[in-house]
């Protein structure tokens, strides 16, 4: 058997078995509206349509308010002069040209982290020149405007560009200018995704509801970061699946609740619904984000009770957080109810890795790190890759056309002429293909360039090269066996591919 032929079968190989091991090694969400190994994220779908239960994906599209990988970013809203196509979140609705710079108004000011930009021309985001438009905001109406000081942008694909801008204090508006504009179709300014969902909490004491049977669960700190905000309990007397705390000692000591996070997070903002009356309301309260280094920041509130806080720090938290404790002042109320608690921005992923748990490597040139939301490259992507995670076929060879299941989270195929995005619609994050099921090298042959090497190998590396590759292939088969029985037994499903196709195969 030739060097190429076994190569070939060594990719069928693996082909068939890298999908089977990926469905038993990791388990899959059984939670309706939830998705990731310990159902850990939210989906949010368009028209509560379900998402992928390992990756989040919305085959129906984003839902309102949210955008960009698994729609797990909050698209923040703003406002701009007869710039409705530009507002609408509508892909197809674009500048009509008569544009060159726009000006959006953000109702809710931030520090800016990451935007996303769409146009209706294909091309106008190109990998060699990406400076087709500037982007500019202010932090005071008064001042001028200011140029991003570490701007950095990444492809997404052919109309799709990713611009990370982080600003120091909170943004009142974003400007941009240029050629570019005149094709621009939308506009997403990203205000972090949900840190605090499912993540420990903890309380001062656990008050229960009058009347309520579940003392076990009844009034839980848990309840706060559970992903839904019941604004019915926020308001009803029996606010059984809300977060109860009260102070001690006769108001002495200071009632708390506290939300510690499985890793380090860049916080932007919080956004904390609480009871709505002045006996289980949050008032003259200290929010306080710390590090396990030391290092804390700490926003006081002494207003009137509100049903729902708003905190944005300014400027904003420049450490890593570890945990949030919200605590109310000695001799304000004796009790205060959490509806829910969200902690927006990012994880601090190890540079070099990315994703919604750093699960993921960048594949960038010189290994420069990688925007951690989608893996983008602000350096370009290294030689092997075309975009975010899609190997290319090497240039000397004359690709062979991959078939739709070595690229099964493809929507298209891998190549160096048309990237991998995979998009399943305009405004949803790409679905991109793996490095494990995208082969570089030409399914057909062993050889990743024009060149050859004509010498002759010695008999006994021959006879050990063959017994070598020849144990790996009943190794793989009897690994692929395995995995069959343990997936039809878990699944109850049938895997499409008998074993005795396989064994003629190796044949």
């Amino acid at each position: 058997m030739s060097s190429a032929n076994l190569v070939s079968l060594l990719l069928v190989l693996k082909m068939l078995l890298v999908p089977c091991i990926r469905a038993n090694d990791k388990k899959s969400c059984s939670t309706d509206g939830w998705f990731g190994r310990d159902c850990q994220y939210q989906c949010h779908c368009a028209e509560s349509a379900p998402c992928d239960k390992r990756d989040g994906s919305c085959s129906s599209g984003c839902g309102q308010g949210w955008f960009g990988p698994a729609c797990q970013y909050e698209l923040m809203n703003f406002t701009g002069s007869d710039l409705n196509w530009l507002t609408d979140n509508d892909n197809t609705t674009c500048n009509n040209g008569s544009l060159s710079n726009v000006t959006v108004s953000l109702l809710t000011p931030i520090p800016l982290t990451w935007i996303r930009a769409v146009f209706k021309k294909v091309g106008t985001v190109k990998k060699d020149n990406q400076t087709m438009m500037q982007m500019s905001y202010k932090t005071d109406y008064n001042a001028a405007s200011q140029v991003c000081p570490q701007e950095n942008t990444a492809t997404v694909d052919d109309v799709t560009l990713d611009i990370f801008c982080p600003s120091k204090d909170r943004v009142l508006n974003v400007s941009l200018s240029g050629p570019g504009v005149g094709s621009l179709c939308s506009l997403y300014i990203s205000g972090g995704r949900n840190l605090a969902l499912r993540q420990r909490a903890n309380q001062s004491s656990r008050l229960i509801p009058d009347g309520e049977t579940d003392k076990a669960n009844a009034g839980s700190a848990e309840y706060a970061v559970d992903g839904t905000v019941h604004t019915d309990q926020c308001s009803s007397p029996q606010q059984i699946i809300l977060s109860h705390t009260r102070s001690e000692n006769d108001g002495n000591i200071s009632s708390w609740w506290s939300l510690t996070f499985s890793e380090s997070v860049n916080i932007s903002r919080f956004l904390i619904y609480s009871g709505n009356d002045s006996n289980s309301g949050l008032k003259s309260f200290a929010l306080t984000a710390s590090t396990t280094g030391g290092s804390d920041t700490t926003f006081i509130d002494r207003g009137k009770v509100q049903t729902v806080y708003t905190v944005v720090p300014s400027p904003r938290i420049c450490f890593p957080v570890d945990e949030v404790r919200i605590e109310q002042e000695i001799g304000e109320n004796k009790t205060f109810s959490l509806c829910e608690v969200f902690v927006f921005g990012e994880k601090s992923c190890p540079a070099g890795t990315f994703g919604l748990d750093c699960e993921r490597q960048c594949n960038c040139t010189n290994q420069i790190s990688c925007f951690v939301h989608s893996g983008g490259c602000p350096s370009g992507y290294s030689p092997d890759y075309s975009s975010m995670e899609c190997p290319v076929l090497s240039a000397a060879i004359e690709p062979k056309k991959l078939s739709e299941s070595t690229c099964a989270n493809c929507t298209r195929i891998c190549s160096a002429a048309s990237p991998a995005t995979g998009s399943r619609n305009d405004g949803n994050d790409p679905q991109l293909c793996s490095r494990k099921t995208c082969s570089r090298r030409n399914p057909a042959t062993d050889e990743q360039s024009g060149n050859t090497d004509d010498s002759a190998v010695p008999a006994i590396v021959a006879v050990v090269v063959v017994v070598v590759v020849f144990a790996l292939i009943v190794a793989l088969v009897l690994l692929w066996r395995r995995c069959l029985k343990k997936s039809a037994r878990s699944q109850g499903e049938e895997t499409g591919i008998s074993l005795k196709s396989m064994q003629e195969t190796v044949k």
